[in-house]
């Protein structure tokens, strides 16, 4: 195939860079890449025909592996489908690259098919864009393929780490033998830690010291084993909040924000109330923590990231720190050594007696979604990926105490409903470990499509709450005092989990009360090497109560 040089030079970059998942949506224009990619078995390629769920499924494989995947497509409307996927990545930090097929500029706008104006096509939502010079005439052009590969993929896996975007404008012909391209330029980015000055280090620590009241809150994220080393000492005199996506669980944190929070009485909340507040890792669950500390703000805001920019969810923003967490903490704690406990030990009298109440009331909870996590976070075991839709799945998960051990994500970049199927599925498709998706009807079946293609890994754990609509409707403010309720917020549909089980090939199970659904998750654990789908029945009418009346019984302690 002649005139293709710069398609041999993408593969040829890729594979030199280590960059080894591919996922492929079919098509014509896209068939260089497609028979430059799968020609070398150094790539694992998978076949995928609806790219918006492709676009998740590199999402779920870049959150396991910390590298991007790649995404292959041909041109025109093809590439718009990734966009879900492209924001999410962007706002979430996960590395993502996408290679589109174009045609040749002079056809753009000339009422060919499949031909849309690519360029610019995901800004402002990407981390960075160039264009592959499909046939490069001379060695200037040749060098400059290969450093807008290379900055493509230094800039999606960097500092600020997100997706980007190679456009490759083709002609005539598509298909035949492509040039060998046998000695890539590679320009990469060495690894380094960067420490705080002596005279940050001084600043900082004085306000430390002098901060009677400090308050950690770590946001979404990997596990860091040696973050948790140092910050396991911070928690003998710190408040360190953490979620499920946090991943960063240990003796002495609050991992249970909205439960800790919500009962609190005027005088706890001015007690609760830090004077110095510190952030790292990316987006918060709780809009009851943004909402609190708003009105009851700290002195300062310090917050820790290997970026220089920051978002303000909490209007005290003091201090942007460009430092990985665990050199920063580990500076600090070392340079101010431990601090006053009397503060941390009164914030743990009170979530001590909220667990004793919670305890207390999911003793006598009926059947209910509560009572479905609070099932599941007593028997999936340690070890285990658990991937969490958004809506009231992972509003309900932060309410339990789960085993340590266990990894959570959510899609919480932009917390839309697209991809939880797809983003477990690619999770999965890397992974040794068991994945689970636990997710409310709705969100299953808008992305039902994952389960359309030949990939599906034996490793996957499908449970499915179905409280026949979007149960969130019943439980945020507005929706339930209007006179549209279910035909416009919930959305209440009749469609079968057990149908989509079947097309797929999938073993399906059912429960409908609390001893089949213990009984089904202890059996589906035992075949951990054996994709399941369980739905759940829930009574959509009592599940908003029941979580009304837990934060009363809470309250009323």
């Amino acid at each position: 195939m002649e005139g293709k040089l710069g398609v041999s030079q993408l593969v040829a970059v890729l594979k030199k860079r280590g960059i080894k998942n591919i996922i492929i949506s079919p098509g014509s224009r896209n068939a260089p890449l497609i028979l430059g990619f799968t020609a070398d078995p150094f790539f694992s390629c998978y076949s995928i025909v609806d790219e918006r769920s492709a676009g998740f499924i590199a999402i779920g494989m870049g959150l396991k592996e910390s590298e991007p995947a790649a995404l292959v497509c041909t041109s025109g409307s093809a590439l718009l489908n990734y966009y879900p996927a492209v924001a999410e990545a962007y706002y979430q930090n996960v590395p993502l690259i996408v290679i589109s097929a174009d045609r040749p500029s002079y056809f753009i706008g000339q009422g060919l098919g499949q031909t849309i104006n690519q360029k610019g096509v995901f800004e402002p939502h990407i981390r960075y864009e160039a264009e592959i010079i499909e046939q490069p005439s001379n060695e200037s052009e040749i060098r400059q393929n290969d450093r807008k590969i290379n900055e493509a993929i230094n800039r999606s896996l960097q500092f600020n780490q997100g997706p980007v975007h190679l456009n490759v404008p083709m002609k005539e012909p598509l298909y035949g033998k492509l040039p060998k391209y046998v000695n890539p330029g590679l320009i990469k980015i060495s690894e380094t830690h960067t420490e705080l000055s002596d005279s940050s280090l001084h600043e900082f620590g004085k306000v430390w010291r002098n901060s009677k009241r400090i308050m950690i809150i770590a946001g979404q994220q990997n596990s860091d084993s040696a973050l948790w080393k140092i910050l396991e000492n911070v928690a003998k005199y710190a408040v360190i909040l953490t979620e499920t996506t946090s991943n960063q669980h240990f003796r002495g944190v609050f991992d249970n924000i909205d439960r800790l929070l919500m009962p609190m009485s005027t005088r706890e909340l001015k007690l609760f109330q830090p004077d110095l507040l510190i952030t790292f890792g990316g987006m918060i669950i709780s809009k009851k923590i943004k909402k609190y500390l708003r009105e009851y703000s700290p002195q300062q805001h310090w917050h820790i990231s290997k970026q220089t920019t920051a978002p303000d969810p909490y209007y005290s923003l003091t201090d942007i720190i460009p430092i990985k967490p665990f050199w920063f903490f580990r500076q600090l704690h070392l340079h101010t050594g431990d601090q006053e406990r009397s503060w941390k030990n009164e914030i743990q009298k009170i979530d001590e007696k909220r667990s004793k109440k919670h305890l207390e009331f999911m003793n006598s909870c009926p059947w209910s979604d509560m009572q479905v996590f609070e099932v599941l976070s007593s028997k999936v075991l340690p070890g285990t990926q658990i991937h969490l839709a958004n809506s009231s799945p992972i509003r309900y998960a932060q309410l339990f105490d789960w085993k340590s051990g266990i990894s959570f994500h959510a899609n919480r970049g932009t917390s839309g409903i697209d991809g939880c199927v797809s983003t477990a599925l690619g999770s999965a498709m890397v992974s040794r470990e068991t994945v689970w998706l636990v997710t409310g009807d709705l969100a299953f079946f808008y992305d039902a499509n994952a389960l359309w293609n030949r990939h599906i890994p034996s490793n996957l754990k499908i449970i499915v709450i179905n409280n026949q609509g979007g149960g969130i409707f019943r439980i945020i403010e507005g929706p339930s005092g209007t006179d549209v309720l279910e035909d416009y917020f919930e959305t209440r549909q009749s469609n079968s989990v057990e149908k989509v089980a079947q097309s797929s090939g999938i073993p399906y199970h059912i429960a409908t009360s609390k001893e089949e659904l213990e009984s089904a998750v202890v059996s589906m654990i035992s075949r951990h090497n054996e994709t399941e789908i369980l739905e759940i029945i829930t009574p959509k009418e009592e599940n908003d109560e029941m979580l009304k009346k837990y934060f009363n019984f809470l309250k009323n302690s």
